[in-house]
């Protein structure tokens, strides 16, 4: 298959800014392809690797690709090997970029999820690095062959402490988005409603960068027009505790559920606080060395 031209298709991407840099695609495979994709049966889906049942990660299953036909990988293909990289151009150069797929078996994160009715995705940022080389960007894919608005299932970025809903975007199918991943760029899925029997279905894939380069992209996202700090820290996947989709979703089952959450939420404050510390610092490093110099004059 040619994914030179489905890239090609897609050259001139409209990047919305709020509540973080992200962009949505609809349309995104031609038709026929796309046919080829959202044909596959949820019993041909076969390698599971988890399935997520509390509160803040709920009916929610993750699969590998080891056995499935060539059609169920034409996401991943494109999204990790051929070509999905070049969709990030405006940020920073292609050559640069390391996709999820290049590792052995993704890692352990699996790029193909199914969620069920009344399943949902806490508000939460995800893992910050691999191998010493930051996570800045991720894809979403949706493949289902149909879905209903009614239905809700939208993807929704939060504002930068993940405690307050910005976009939903409706996983129209055939949609693909893209968006900046930094410490700050909480997302979760709004509680799905699609009937017994049905599945959201999606493909996400990774996008990392050597740490040299991360000037280099937030030199360049500013000049996109993203006028907030962009910073990366050291964190496994981190989820908001006890408010998964904002403030007006505690539950008391949640209560109990989300302990098993609140340690990685605590060192990942520290280690978000210690950056923020560390850039006034350096900030104002700046500053005292200019009064210096102007002193000097």
């Amino acid at each position: 298959m040619n994914f030179k031209d489905i890239v090609k298709k897609h050259t001139t991407i409209e990047w919305r800014m709020e509540p973080f840099p992200h962009a949505i695609i609809d349309n995104f495979f031609p038709q026929d392809i796309f046919d080829k994709i959202s044909d596959v049966t949820t019993e041909e889906v076969t390698d599971i690797k988890r399935e997520n049942t509390t509160s803040l990660e709920l009916n929610k299953s993750e699969f590998g690709l080891e056995g499935s036909s060539q059609s169920f990988r034409i996401p991943v293909n494109l999204m990790g090997k051929e070509g999905g990289t070049t969709f990030f151009s405006d940020v920073i150069s292609a050559e640069k970029i390391i996709t999820l797929a290049s590792y052995d078996d993704f890692y352990g994160y699996y790029p193909y999820h199914q969620s069920t009715r009344n399943g949902l995705l806490g508000a939460h940022v995800d893992h910050s690095s691999l191998d010493k080389n930051f996570h800045f960007a991720n894809s979403i894919f949706y493949s289902h062959k149909v879905w209903e608005k009614e239905w809700k299932g939208e993807t929704i970025l939060f504002g930068r402490n993940g405690m307050v809903p910005k976009v939903y975007i409706e996983p129209k199918p055939n949609r693909m988005i893209f968006f900046i991943h930094s410490n700050q760029s909480f997302h979760g899925v709004n509680t799905i409603k699609c009937p017994e029997g049905t599945t959201r279905n999606t493909y996400y894939m990774d996008y990392y960068l050597a740490q040299r380069d991360i000037p280099e992209l937030r030199e360049n996202i500013k000049n996109m027009g993203y006028s907030r700090s962009l910073n990366w820290t050291y964190h496994p996947t981190t989820f908001i505790p006890f408010f998964p989709l904002g403030m007006g979703s505690f539950t008391t089952k949640g209560l109990k559920e989300s302990i098993k959450y609140l340690k990685s939420y605590v060192a990942y404050l520290f280690f978000r606080i210690n950056t923020i510390s560390k850039l006034r610092f350096r900030y104002f490093d700046q500053i005292r060395n200019l009064k210096k110099k102007l002193s000097n004059q």
